[in-house]
């Protein structure tokens, strides 16, 4: 919950009322209200990463952010958008006799559909190898988290990964990824 010196209810407001987002906000402010109003429960390291982007919109507008328009920043931003970068179409996995799980992934992406084949110890590890392997550089899974969200969704989960060179590493990008209602229907959102 973010710091506030009174309490609203006090006062007859409720915290959405009184909460403002500017560049002088904190992590919390920003995390919290995603919450409050989408149910996105964002990973201390996300908080981070978004309230720097906040503070670089509201400084070069000069205003407070709306709840709409840190909604839209956070879609933007996080890839949560109509026609992501990746899409999950479909996948299969397959536990192999040495241990490890084989993924084929079918992903749609810039208007077409490819094949994604990766080989690890879980699902997660068997995903970056098949996308070490696209993108013929390795590719990392620095990070991940995961909650339910209720009827609407069955889950969210939240990733940062990198994609490094021989000269160097890319900055950590996170991921969404929400199982809606069917248990095979995914929908893969990365930037």
């Amino acid at each position: 919950m973010p710091y506030l010196p009174v309490d609203p209810q006090d006062i007859g407001c409720t915290y959405e009322a009184v909460i403002r987002v500017n560049s002088q906000s904190g992590k919390s402010g920003s995390a919290w209200l995603i919450e409050q109003n989408h149910g996105l429960k964002l990973p201390r390291a996300l908080q981070q990463d978004f309230s720097q982007h906040v503070q670089q919109e509201t400084d070069r507008h000069g205003k407070e952010m709306t709840q709409h328009a840190l909604w839209q920043l956070f879609r933007s931003r996080y890839g949560l958008v109509a026609d992501p970068h990746f899409a999950l179409q479909s996948y299969r996995s397959d536990s192999q006799q040495d241990g490890q799980l084989r993924l084929t992934a079918s992903v749609v992406t810039q208007g077409a559909t490819r094949q994604l084949e990766g080989q690890g110890n879980g699902l997660l590890s068997a995903a970056a190898s098949g996308l070490s392997r696209w993108l013929n550089t390795p590719f990392v899974i620095k990070d991940y988290h995961e909650h339910t969200l209720g009827s609407a969704a069955t889950a969210a989960r939240w990733l940062t990964s990198a994609a490094c060179s021989r000269t160097a590493a890319a900055v950590g990008e996170w991921a969404l990824t929400v199982t809606w209602r069917a248990p095979r229907s995914r929908r893969c959102l990365m930037r």
